[in-house]
Protein backbone atom coordinates (compact mmCIF):
# COMPACT_ATOMS: atom_id res chain seq x y z
CA UNK A 1 0.00 0.00 0.00
CA UNK A 2 1.47 3.43 -0.97
CA UNK A 3 1.97 6.66 1.16
CA UNK A 4 -0.26 9.49 0.00
CA UNK A 5 1.57 12.81 0.46
CA UNK A 6 0.42 16.44 0.42
CA UNK A 7 2.10 19.86 0.38
CA UNK A 8 1.71 23.07 2.28
CA UNK A 9 4.04 25.83 0.07
CA UNK A 10 4.76 25.20 -3.06
CA UNK A 11 8.32 27.48 -3.21
CA UNK A 12 11.49 26.42 -4.45
CA UNK A 13 12.31 23.30 -1.84
CA UNK A 14 9.19 21.91 -2.61
CA UNK A 15 9.84 21.05 -6.51
CA UNK A 16 13.18 19.21 -4.91
CA UNK A 17 10.78 17.21 -2.98
CA UNK A 18 8.35 16.61 -5.86
CA UNK A 19 11.55 14.93 -7.89
CA UNK A 20 12.29 12.94 -5.22
CA UNK A 21 8.87 11.58 -4.70
CA UNK A 22 8.24 10.56 -8.19
CA UNK A 23 11.49 8.86 -7.78
CA UNK A 24 10.59 6.58 -4.79
CA UNK A 25 8.41 3.43 -4.76
CA UNK A 26 4.73 3.41 -2.51
CA UNK A 27 5.55 7.09 -2.61
CA UNK A 28 2.82 9.13 -4.39
CA UNK A 29 1.76 13.11 -4.30
CA UNK A 30 -1.81 13.64 -4.00
CA UNK A 31 -2.60 17.74 -3.59
CA UNK A 32 -0.90 20.67 -2.55
CA UNK A 33 -1.81 24.09 -0.71
CA UNK A 34 -0.37 27.49 -1.00
CA UNK A 35 -1.72 30.82 -0.06
CA UNK A 36 -0.99 32.22 -3.27
CA UNK A 37 -4.34 30.51 -5.65
CA UNK A 38 -2.54 31.46 -8.56
CA UNK A 39 0.51 29.77 -7.96
CA UNK A 40 -1.34 27.07 -6.49
CA UNK A 41 -3.12 26.29 -9.45
CA UNK A 42 -0.15 26.19 -11.50
CA UNK A 43 1.60 23.93 -9.56
CA UNK A 44 -1.16 21.25 -9.55
CA UNK A 45 -1.61 21.58 -13.00
CA UNK A 46 1.52 21.38 -13.48
CA UNK A 47 1.78 18.03 -11.24
CA UNK A 48 -0.84 16.63 -12.22
CA UNK A 49 -2.71 16.83 -8.55
CA UNK A 50 -5.18 18.23 -6.39
CA UNK A 51 -5.19 21.70 -5.55
CA UNK A 52 -6.58 22.30 -2.04
CA UNK A 53 -8.64 25.63 -0.90
CA UNK A 54 -7.28 25.50 2.78
CA UNK A 55 -4.74 24.01 5.31
CA UNK A 56 -7.51 22.18 6.84
CA UNK A 57 -9.01 20.67 3.97
CA UNK A 58 -5.62 19.17 3.25
CA UNK A 59 -4.69 17.79 6.41
CA UNK A 60 -8.72 16.08 6.61
CA UNK A 61 -8.34 14.34 3.12
CA UNK A 62 -8.18 10.69 3.67
CA UNK A 63 -6.12 10.28 0.98
CA UNK A 64 -3.20 11.50 2.20
CA UNK A 65 -1.11 9.86 4.92
CA UNK A 66 1.45 12.29 5.97
CA UNK A 67 1.70 16.40 5.55
CA UNK A 68 4.81 18.32 4.41
CA UNK A 69 4.97 21.39 5.85
CA UNK A 70 7.27 23.23 3.40
CA UNK A 71 5.54 26.92 4.18
CA UNK A 72 8.14 29.34 5.67
CA UNK A 73 9.23 29.10 9.26
CA UNK A 74 7.02 31.06 10.67
CA UNK A 75 4.62 29.25 9.68
CA UNK A 76 5.86 25.56 10.59
CA UNK A 77 4.40 25.39 14.19
CA UNK A 78 1.03 26.01 13.18
CA UNK A 79 0.90 24.11 10.08
CA UNK A 80 2.50 21.01 12.31
CA UNK A 81 0.15 21.45 14.49
CA UNK A 82 -2.94 21.19 12.24
CA UNK A 83 -1.67 18.09 10.71
CA UNK A 84 -0.99 16.03 13.73
CA UNK A 85 -4.10 16.74 14.78
CA UNK A 86 -5.42 15.54 12.26
CA UNK A 87 -3.86 12.39 13.01
CA UNK A 88 -1.44 12.81 9.79
CA UNK A 89 2.63 11.95 9.57
CA UNK A 90 4.02 15.52 9.67
CA UNK A 91 7.69 16.19 7.86
CA UNK A 92 8.96 19.80 8.58
CA UNK A 93 11.84 21.59 6.66
CA UNK A 94 14.24 23.42 8.28
CA UNK A 95 14.33 25.20 10.71
CA UNK A 96 11.27 22.96 12.25
CA UNK A 97 10.41 25.33 14.65
CA UNK A 98 11.34 29.15 15.96
CA UNK A 99 12.42 28.19 19.40
CA UNK A 100 13.13 25.05 21.34
CA UNK A 101 9.75 25.26 23.02
CA UNK A 102 7.84 24.95 19.63
CA UNK A 103 9.66 21.91 18.48
CA UNK A 104 9.29 20.48 22.07
CA UNK A 105 5.89 20.97 21.74
CA UNK A 106 5.52 19.47 18.34
CA UNK A 107 7.48 16.25 19.55
CA UNK A 108 5.45 15.83 22.83
CA UNK A 109 1.99 16.56 20.41
CA UNK A 110 2.98 13.74 17.79
CA UNK A 111 4.14 11.27 20.64
CA UNK A 112 0.23 11.29 22.11
CA UNK A 113 -1.15 11.35 18.50
CA UNK A 114 0.98 8.37 17.83
CA UNK A 115 2.35 9.90 14.65
CA UNK A 116 5.61 10.63 13.43
CA UNK A 117 6.98 14.57 13.09
CA UNK A 118 10.16 14.26 10.95
CA UNK A 119 12.18 16.96 10.32
CA UNK A 120 13.81 17.48 7.34
CA UNK A 121 17.14 17.01 7.76
CA UNK A 122 18.12 16.20 4.50
CA UNK A 123 22.35 16.52 4.27
CA UNK A 124 22.51 13.25 6.77
CA UNK A 125 20.75 11.14 4.31
CA UNK A 126 23.94 10.49 1.83
CA UNK A 127 26.13 7.09 1.74
CA UNK A 128 29.34 9.10 2.12
CA UNK A 129 27.81 10.51 5.78
CA UNK A 130 26.49 6.96 6.70
CA UNK A 131 30.01 5.31 5.87
CA UNK A 132 31.64 8.34 7.96
CA UNK A 133 28.97 7.04 10.88
CA UNK A 134 29.67 3.84 10.83
CA UNK A 135 33.69 4.07 10.79
CA UNK A 136 33.08 6.31 13.88
CA UNK A 137 30.27 3.76 15.73
CA UNK A 138 32.74 0.80 14.98
CA UNK A 139 35.64 2.25 16.01
CA UNK A 140 37.76 2.09 12.72
CA UNK A 141 38.87 6.32 13.54
CA UNK A 142 40.22 5.71 16.85
CA UNK A 143 39.16 8.74 19.19
CA UNK A 144 37.76 11.72 17.43
CA UNK A 145 39.48 14.37 17.87
CA UNK A 146 39.06 16.80 15.49
CA UNK A 147 36.14 17.91 12.83
CA UNK A 148 35.37 20.59 9.81
CA UNK A 149 31.83 21.00 8.50
CA UNK A 150 32.10 24.10 5.85
CA UNK A 151 29.35 25.54 3.81
CA UNK A 152 30.42 28.09 1.11
CA UNK A 153 28.29 28.98 -1.73
CA UNK A 154 27.60 32.65 -2.74
CA UNK A 155 23.87 33.84 -2.78
CA UNK A 156 23.03 37.36 -4.28
CA UNK A 157 21.76 40.30 -2.38
CA UNK A 158 18.18 39.10 -3.52
CA UNK A 159 18.38 36.11 -2.08
CA UNK A 160 20.29 37.21 0.98
CA UNK A 161 17.15 39.90 1.55
CA UNK A 162 14.97 36.86 2.15
CA UNK A 163 17.40 35.06 5.00
CA UNK A 164 17.07 35.65 8.51
CA UNK A 165 20.70 35.38 8.27
CA UNK A 166 23.24 32.07 7.89
CA UNK A 167 22.76 31.18 11.17
CA UNK A 168 19.50 29.88 11.30
CA UNK A 169 19.18 29.09 7.29
CA UNK A 170 22.32 27.23 7.00
CA UNK A 171 23.91 26.50 10.16
CA UNK A 172 20.95 24.32 11.29
CA UNK A 173 22.65 22.01 8.47
CA UNK A 174 25.96 21.68 10.02
CA UNK A 175 24.14 21.55 13.99
CA UNK A 176 21.92 18.40 13.08
CA UNK A 177 24.79 16.88 10.94
CA UNK A 178 27.24 17.43 13.97
CA UNK A 179 24.92 15.48 15.85
CA UNK A 180 23.90 12.55 13.71
CA UNK A 181 27.70 11.70 13.45
CA UNK A 182 29.17 13.09 16.77
CA UNK A 183 26.25 13.69 19.55
CA UNK A 184 26.08 16.56 21.88
CA UNK A 185 28.72 18.92 22.11
CA UNK A 186 29.66 21.16 25.56
CA UNK A 187 30.76 23.95 24.92
CA UNK A 188 30.69 26.21 21.71
CA UNK A 189 32.21 29.78 20.42
CA UNK A 190 30.90 31.45 17.82
CA UNK A 191 31.57 35.05 15.86
CA UNK A 192 29.67 36.16 12.56
CA UNK A 193 29.82 39.13 10.23
CA UNK A 194 27.99 40.89 7.83
CA UNK A 195 30.77 41.72 4.78
CA UNK A 196 27.99 43.06 2.12
CA UNK A 197 28.34 46.55 1.52
CA UNK A 198 24.55 47.40 1.96
CA UNK A 199 24.43 46.49 5.21
CA UNK A 200 20.77 45.00 6.30
CA UNK A 201 21.65 43.61 9.65
CA UNK A 202 22.10 40.14 8.93
CA UNK A 203 25.11 38.11 9.45
CA UNK A 204 26.45 36.27 5.94
CA UNK A 205 29.24 34.25 7.32
CA UNK A 206 30.15 32.52 10.61
CA UNK A 207 32.28 30.48 12.21
CA UNK A 208 31.78 28.29 15.41
CA UNK A 209 34.04 26.50 17.21
CA UNK A 210 32.43 23.39 19.33
CA UNK A 211 34.41 21.23 21.92
CA UNK A 212 32.59 17.38 22.56
CA UNK A 213 32.64 15.65 25.71
CA UNK A 214 35.64 13.56 24.88
CA UNK A 215 37.89 17.15 24.31
CA UNK A 216 37.77 17.19 20.30
CA UNK A 217 37.34 20.63 18.85
CA UNK A 218 34.82 20.55 15.98
CA UNK A 219 34.81 23.95 13.13
CA UNK A 220 31.73 24.94 11.70
CA UNK A 221 31.62 27.40 8.80
CA UNK A 222 29.22 28.60 6.84
CA UNK A 223 29.71 31.73 4.17
CA UNK A 224 26.78 32.87 1.51
CA UNK A 225 29.47 35.89 0.27
CA UNK A 226 31.36 34.00 -1.96
CA UNK A 227 32.03 31.06 -3.81
CA UNK A 228 34.81 28.39 -3.27
CA UNK A 229 37.02 28.35 -6.23
CA UNK A 230 40.42 27.16 -5.48
CA UNK A 231 42.06 23.94 -5.99
CA UNK A 232 39.96 21.41 -3.63
CA UNK A 233 36.52 23.87 -4.04
CA UNK A 234 34.18 22.76 -0.94
CA UNK A 235 30.30 23.90 -1.86
CA UNK A 236 29.54 21.78 1.11
CA UNK A 237 32.09 18.73 2.76
CA UNK A 238 32.60 17.28 6.16
CA UNK A 239 35.95 16.49 7.96
CA UNK A 240 36.19 13.82 10.78
CA UNK A 241 39.99 13.08 11.89
CA UNK A 242 40.52 10.26 14.65
CA UNK A 243 43.63 9.13 16.44
CA UNK A 244 43.68 5.99 13.67
CA UNK A 245 41.51 7.33 10.71
CA UNK A 246 39.38 9.71 9.44
CA UNK A 247 36.40 10.25 7.45
CA UNK A 248 35.50 13.28 4.59
CA UNK A 249 32.26 13.86 2.17
CA UNK A 250 32.05 17.02 -0.47
CA UNK A 251 29.06 17.65 -2.45
CA UNK A 252 31.60 17.62 -5.46
CA UNK A 253 31.59 13.78 -5.46
CA UNK A 254 29.41 14.13 -7.89
CA UNK A 255 28.56 17.13 -10.58
CA UNK A 256 27.44 18.47 -13.95
CA UNK A 257 26.85 22.16 -14.98
CA UNK A 258 23.13 22.81 -14.66
CA UNK A 259 22.07 25.22 -11.96
CA UNK A 260 19.85 24.66 -9.66
CA UNK A 261 18.15 27.35 -7.53
CA UNK A 262 21.05 29.55 -5.18
CA UNK A 263 23.41 26.61 -6.28
CA UNK A 264 25.65 27.53 -9.31
CA UNK A 265 25.94 24.00 -11.25
CA UNK A 266 24.53 20.38 -9.97
CA UNK A 267 26.17 18.47 -7.05
CA UNK A 268 24.65 15.29 -6.75
CA UNK A 269 24.95 14.31 -3.68
CA UNK A 270 22.73 17.34 -2.75
CA UNK A 271 20.10 16.35 -5.06
CA UNK A 272 20.09 12.92 -4.14
CA UNK A 273 19.47 13.50 -0.96
CA UNK A 274 15.92 14.36 -1.25
CA UNK A 275 15.08 11.08 -3.21
CA UNK A 276 17.30 9.24 -0.45
CA UNK A 277 15.16 10.83 2.86
CA UNK A 278 11.81 10.45 0.86
CA UNK A 279 12.83 6.89 0.57
CA UNK A 280 13.77 6.27 4.46
CA UNK A 281 10.89 8.45 5.35
CA UNK A 282 8.31 6.08 3.31
CA UNK A 283 9.84 2.81 2.74
CA UNK A 284 11.84 2.40 6.07
CA UNK A 285 10.30 4.93 8.80
CA UNK A 286 6.35 4.63 7.66
CA UNK A 287 5.69 1.00 5.77
CA UNK A 288 8.92 -0.19 7.75
CA UNK A 289 8.67 0.79 11.28
CA UNK A 290 11.94 2.26 11.80
CA UNK A 291 13.78 5.34 13.07
CA UNK A 292 14.65 8.44 11.16
CA UNK A 293 18.16 8.78 10.67
CA UNK A 294 17.49 12.04 12.27
CA UNK A 295 14.61 13.01 14.74
CA UNK A 296 12.33 15.69 15.87
CA UNK A 297 14.48 15.43 19.24
CA UNK A 298 17.95 16.09 16.97
CA UNK A 299 15.64 19.40 16.06
CA UNK A 300 15.55 20.32 19.41
CA UNK A 301 19.06 20.13 20.02
CA UNK A 302 19.62 21.95 17.32
CA UNK A 303 17.54 24.90 18.38
CA UNK A 304 19.30 24.74 21.50
CA UNK A 305 22.88 24.59 19.76
CA UNK A 306 21.06 27.61 17.65
CA UNK A 307 20.58 29.70 21.07
CA UNK A 308 23.64 29.21 22.43
CA UNK A 309 25.73 30.62 19.24
CA UNK A 310 23.43 33.43 18.91
CA UNK A 311 24.40 34.27 22.53
CA UNK A 312 28.13 33.53 22.15
CA UNK A 313 27.90 36.07 19.38
CA UNK A 314 26.02 38.10 21.21
CA UNK A 315 28.48 38.29 24.65
CA UNK A 316 31.83 37.41 23.01
CA UNK A 317 31.42 34.73 25.07
CA UNK A 318 32.31 30.54 25.26
CA UNK A 319 28.60 29.35 26.26
CA UNK A 320 28.62 26.17 27.98
CA UNK A 321 26.10 23.57 26.67
CA UNK A 322 23.96 21.79 29.80
CA UNK A 323 22.24 18.84 28.40
CA UNK A 324 19.07 17.36 29.85
CA UNK A 325 19.42 13.93 30.74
Amino acid sequence: MGVGIGFIGTGFVSLMHQQAIQQVENASLVGVYDRNREVLQQKAAEWGVQAFSSVEELVSSPDINVIYVLSPVEYHFEHAKQAITASKHVFIEKPVGLSVEENQTLARLAQEAGVHCVPAHNYVYNPSIWRIRRMIDRGDMGEIVAGWIQYCIYHSDDIFARYPGVIPQIMTHHLYTLLYLLGRPTRVMAMATETRENKVGKEDQAFVTLEMPNGAMISLFAGIRTNDLTSQPGPFMVKILGTEGGGSHSWREGVNTKQVGTHPETWIPYDESYELETDHLVNKVLLGHQKPLSTIEDAVDAQILLDAIKQSVESGRSIEIKWNK
